[in-house]
């Protein structure tokens, strides 16, 4: 019997996972270094990364309302500051000890003011142009009940709760169609909310970490590789997503079926975004 793409492409990654690992790396470029204050230059460290990181703005300086103040800028009415935290160390009169009191104030971040002088600005390498690939569009563009698609800051995610993709904006990325791939890996997840294919990888929002977990993620990358193959552009991309993939070679050693299943899970998924119902390639 003639095997199908899906099968092809399965074939091939199972292939590629036996010739040893291949370093995985982020497609697209990060569009700055971690949090920092414009004004001291000095970088925000422990939870506060997490916390200024989480707003996903596209640019990562932040000041409080004074700070920028004395920069010449000033926060646009309506803004809402992020609040960060910091230790105060306080005397006690009596026995003169010193102890620490937990305190926090509010920044905002550059993208939140407005009349600062792009001095204080440092410089940024100038990205190239983007230039779209018709068939992918088109795909991410017809996907039935499609997520709401979001560009903004350095991550490429998808949030059950929301019911929204994220992704850097396509300039960053290193080719046209590693945004593509990133595009599809997480509209495939997307697949999964209780108003699509209902999967448990989505739908069971506790199980980070778990084997169910980890095959969502497989099921997504061959879903994502699906997908490129549709478009043509799959032999760009192919090695990274094998590498990817490679992160859970523990768990297909161990599950000789884990890899058929996922791809099966692909498949629908795949089908799902291209308006198919359950047909081959």
């Amino acid at each position: 019997m003639k095997k199908t793409v899906y099968e092809i492409i399965t074939d091939r990654f199972l292939e590629q996972l036996k010739n040893g690992d291949i370093p995985w790396h982020r497609p697209w470029k990060m569009l700055g270094d971690g949090p920092i204050n414009l004004k001291t230059k000095k970088p925000y460290n422990g939870i506060n990364i997490l916390l200024l990181l989480m707003q996903q703005y596209p640019r990562n300086f932040w000041a409080s309302y004074k700070q920028w103040g004395s920069l010449g800028a000033h926060v646009r009415k309506g803004e809402e500051g992020t609040p960060i935290i910091f230790w105060k160390w306080i005397i006690n009169k009596k026995t003169e000890e010193e102890f620490p009191i937990l305190r926090y104030w509010k920044v905002f971040n550059i993208d939140q003011v407005e009349d600062l002088d792009e001095k204080y600005v440092p410089s940024k390498e100038k990205l190239p142009e983007f230039k779209p690939i018709e068939k992918a569009s088109k795909v991410m563009l017809n996907m039935p009940n499609k997520p709401l698609i979001e560009h903004t800051g350095d991550r490429a995610c998808y949030s059950p709760i929301e019911d929204r993709v994220r992704l850097p904006i396509a300039e960053a990325f290193e080719t046209p169609e590693n945004y593509y791939a990133t595009a599809f890996h997480e509209l495939v997840h997307s697949t999964g909310h209780s108003s699509r294919l209902n999967r448990k990888g989505i739908t069971d929002l506790n199980m980070f970490g778990s084997h169910e977990y980890s095959k969502e993620e497989l099921v997504a990358e061959l879903g994502s590789s699906f997908l490129c193959a549709e478009c043509n552009i799959l032999n760009q991309v192919f090695d990274n997503s094998s590498a990817y993939i490679n992160n859970w070679i523990s768990h297909l050693e161990k599950n000789p079926k884990w890899i058929v299943s996922a791809s099966s899970k692909a498949e629908k998924a795949t089908n799902y975004i291209l308006g198919r119902k359950n047909e081959p390639i």
